[in-house]
């Protein structure tokens, strides 16, 4: 029986379980990968012992290390007067706010998974030199922060109507930047066209949400874990989400 590795990626159509990779489909069936793990049983010590950002879930994260980044840990804050307001009872309402350090965005977790496995990737004999994705706005900045906190540029696609404050603030973190005079759509589809026809690309540029998105995803989940760490390690009976935001929204669920 071949030896169980603490985390995979795993074939939906077959199973098959392959080393973690800035990957979106498995070899053996061209088929999505999902991220799977094997956490040791003191998971709960290795967690309160871990550093103060995302990365003290690495055990249920793709990357290996313990990066002194400042992504996660944000504030959950008890709000007794607006549970008032509301008619909650009161102790019963708390307000995370994740508005990240990076970018002000909670869009930076999942960039920060990408980034540190990218300098995981290239310190194992790969050959990333950016990171790049398409965006709606938020995901621009973090892109831009992130890549230049590791050291690389970054290429980020966007539609016509992006916020151009957020272009300035990426260009001005060293992103290059392309608008695309179209809906966000047809840049997503324009980013698809260069890497299928393209794929030495790949192999060059990290792509956030798209050629990595089953890892970019992973980050997303932290937000649950964190609120559960601060509360107690009790899960809250609800938690309301930005519906804007459909993977981070999945991801918590898990």
């Amino acid at each position: 029986m071949p030896e169980q590795l603490p985390k995979g990626m795993k074939c939906a159509e077959c199973s098959e379980v392959y080393p973690i990779s800035l990957t979106n489909y498995s070899s053996c069936h061209f088929a999505p990968l999902q991220v799977v793990y094997n956490p040791p049983g003191n998971l709960r010590s290795r967690i309160e012992n871990g550093p103060n950002n995302l990365f003290r879930y690495r055990d249920l994260l793709p990357n290996s290390g313990n990066p002194d980044y400042d992504v996660g840990m944000t504030p959950l804050v008890r709000t007794d007067e607006l549970a008032d307001a509301l008619g909650f009872e009161r102790g019963k309402l708390y307000l995370k706010f994740d508005e990240g350090y990076v970018s002000g965005t909670f869009k930076d977790r999942g960039v920060a998974v990408v980034a540190e496995l990218v300098d995981e990737a290239n310190s194992k004999g790969a050959d990333y030199r950016a990171l790049g994705g398409t965006s709606t706005g938020n995901l621009l900045k973090a892109i831009a922060a992130s890549a230049q906190r590791n050291g690389l540029p970054s290429i980020v696609v966007v539609h016509q109507s992006a916020n151009p404050k957020l272009i300035e603030d990426a260009v001005s973190l060293g992103s290059y930047v392309l608008r695309v005079n179209a809906h966000y759509s047809k840049a997503d589809s324009l980013m698809k066209i260069i890497i299928s026809n393209h794929p030495e690309i790949t192999s060059r540029m990290a792509t956030v949400n798209m050629e990595s998105r089953p890892v970019y995803g992973e980050g997303s989940k932290t937000i649950g874990f964190e609120i559960i760490e601060q509360m107690g390690w009790n899960a809250p009976a609800n938690i309301v989400h930005p519906a804007a935001a459909g993977l981070s929204s999945s991801r918590i669920y898990e």
